[in-house]
């Protein structure tokens, strides 16, 4: 069977011939100019070149035509994100999951906005939703061991920590935050061997130069503390 024109628009996308996606989807809406499925991913095309307010007006296009569609609003609560309009991205992501209770990068990233905004309670709610839905969602389990260091439940964020790393051992962002939970929890050692395997799987994290640099400071090493300081500094300055 012949593929659709969305579907083969979209394996265009997925595959990362963006030009012949964007070919492709223009030529949807030049017959549909309404065409829920290809304003959206327009607008997903638009965000991924830099281009946020063009992305979200596409997005916004297709919740117009079909507002029961929850990645649309997923999509919009990134783009809104990226914009700095935190409330109305809480609002977006509250909307994906009314929607789809099941949708658990909805709950993270509403987790993490909670988080931002100081609101502990809440986003530890979100990131115990997303890890509901999907049980086995490292980042999930990562997000929520840091929050429960920060919240004084050092033994329980620790154990959400070590099983984030136990789901996705080639996650850099689970490495690191239990690098940060072991800091919390003065282990030292154990924190500067995530550390180090952070850092190798993604070098250019600035974040875990500074864990790293908390750890050695910890041991007492001052010349790698200083030097793994001024690495974070360099790539975040």
């Amino acid at each position: 069977m012949k593929p659709s024109p969305i579907d083969e628009a979209t394996r265009h996308h997925r595959e990362g011939r963006l030009r012949e996606a964007e070919h492709a989807y223009r030529q949807i809406l030049a017959d549909d100019p309404h065409h829920p499925r290809a304003c959206d991913m327009m607008g997903v095309l638009a965000f991924q070149t830099g281009h946020l307010q063009q992305a979200l007006a596409w997005v916004e296009r297709a919740i117009a035509t079909d507002a029961d569609v929850a990645e649309f609003h997923f999509h919009r609560a990134i783009m809104l994100t990226d914009l700095q309009r935190i409330d109305d991205a809480c609002d977006a992501y509250r909307r994906v999951v009314t929607l789809d209770p099941t949708h658990a990068n909805a709950y993270n990233n509403l987790g993490l906005l909670w988080k931002r905004q100081g609101d502990g309670a809440q986003a530890e709610a979100c990131f115990r939703a997303a890890i509901q839905a999907r049980p086995d969602f490292a980042l999930a389990w990562s997000n929520l061991g840091s929050l429960l260091c920060d919240r004084g439940a050092r033994d329980e964020g620790l154990a959400a920590a070590q099983h984030a790393v136990a789901l996705d051992e080639g996650s850099a962002i689970a490495h690191n935050n239990l690098a940060r939970v072991l800091c919390d929890a003065r282990e030292w050692a154990a924190a500067v061997s995530a550390g180090r395997r952070a850092i190798a799987l993604q070098p250019d994290m600035a974040a875990a130069y500074s864990n790293l640099a908390l750890a050695y400071g910890g041991l007492g090493d001052v010349a790698q503390a200083e030097q793994h300081h001024q690495h974070a500094i360099k790539l975040a300055p």
